[in-house]
């Protein structure tokens, strides 16, 4: 928490970090960051640096709650974007997600064998059951055969 001694955590000093984090980034985020910090200061008591858990004690400080908020869609400026920002060997993934409708890890977990003899067919071992999946955009899959080809995999 920046310049505050452990002593100096209280009410006050929790209040003005959560101002300061909400002004920084989103609630989901701040969420996260709140749980760590609590988590920290736990520690903390567990390691006899504190008598108390300065955010247990206090009923007047609540925690950064994230808003439920239905995902949107990006628009195909966006997309295009990103993915021109990304690496070669990444932009793939991007098509994928548009095209096929795969999920990062799904996307990532990919191997040749995954694509079938039919130029627009695809079956993904990464999903439940292997569901096979028609390709929606002229980039998937020859694309990705195309990018699989530039692109080898790495092992570290």
């Amino acid at each position: 928490m920046g310049d505050y001694a452990l002593r100096e955590i209280d009410a006050s000093a929790l209040r003005t970090f959560k101002t300061a984090l909400l002004a920084r980034v989103e609630e989901s985020t701040a969420e996260v960051i709140w749980g760590h910090l609590s988590s920290i200061l736990g520690s903390a008591v567990d390691d006899q640096r504190l008598l108390r858990n300065p955010m247990k004690a206090t009923n007047s400080v609540k925690p950064p709650r994230a808003t439920d908020s239905k995902a949107k869609a990006w628009s195909r400026e966006v997309v295009d974007t990103v993915r021109a920002e990304l690496q070669d060997r990444y932009q793939i993934a991007v098509d994928l997600g548009i095209g096929l409708g795969l999920r990062q890890g799904e996307a990532f977990g990919l191997a040749e064998e995954d694509f079938a003899s039919r130029p627009a067919s695809f079956t993904s071992a990464a999903s439940s059951g292997g569901t096979s999946r028609d390709a929606l955009t002229s980039r998937s899959p020859r694309g990705a055969r195309s990018a699989m080809s530039r692109c080898r995999p790495t092992w570290r």
